[in-house]
């Protein structure tokens, strides 16, 4: 990625830490859809005490999530606004022992090793959002890049619940016309 267009991304982000959190999906604030996402993680991660690397972690959602399940995480985002974000809420919440924060991009190494690395919202941050687009909500061209960067044992679930809860707390109609399927995808590295 270019430095301009890492940049500009990064900048974005940066802006709109103060606000993310607003819409509950982002935050994941609401109680039934925290359990299906905790539900998911521990259907999808190894063992609690694990090492888990979450690329793209914005506000800590999803690493939040982890923490409280028992894991290791490391919150990666290009943004330090979000990652700020997901520190405070860590120390609010007691579990800045179980997670370390680093600002970085998801496309260049970090320190690792991790048992697990996950994703949420990041896909359609890409710079060829139309491209990225164009292959969802269909999960068979993730699963081929998948294999194509050389990790095998491919499993996909889609997750259910999440989608139930994530329609339940939002206002009439955007709840019914919000209907974007939600999966898992687990492979082995």
């Amino acid at each position: 990625m270019t430095g301009d267009v890492h940049d500009r991304i990064r900048d974005y982000w940066d802006r709109d830490s103060d606000t993310y959190d607003e819409t509950r999906s982002h935050a994941i604030s609401d109680p039934l859809e925290a359990s299906a996402w905790r539900q998911a993680l521990a259907d999808a991660l190894p063992e609690p005490g694990s090492k888990v690397l979450d690329v793209g972690a914005g506000t800590g959602a999803l690493s939040l999530l982890a923490a409280e399940l028992g894991y290791e995480v490391t919150a990666l985002d290009l943004s330090p606004g979000m990652l700020g974000r997901a520190e405070l809420k860590a120390r609010e919440r007691g579990l800045e022992e179980r997670m370390r924060f680093v600002v970085g991009s998801g496309t260049e190494a970090t320190e690792g090793p991790f048992d697990a690395v996950m994703e949420r919202h990041v896909l359609w941050t890409l710079p060829d959002l139309v491209g990225a687009l164009a292959r969802l909500p269909s999960p068979v061209p993730l699963i081929d890049a998948v294999h194509e960067a050389g990790w095998s044992a491919v499993r996909i679930k889609r997750l259910r619940d999440v989608e139930w809860a994530a329609k339940l707390h939002e206002p009439w109609p955007l709840g019914s016309l919000e209907q974007r399927p939600r999966y898992t995808l687990v492979a082995d590295a």
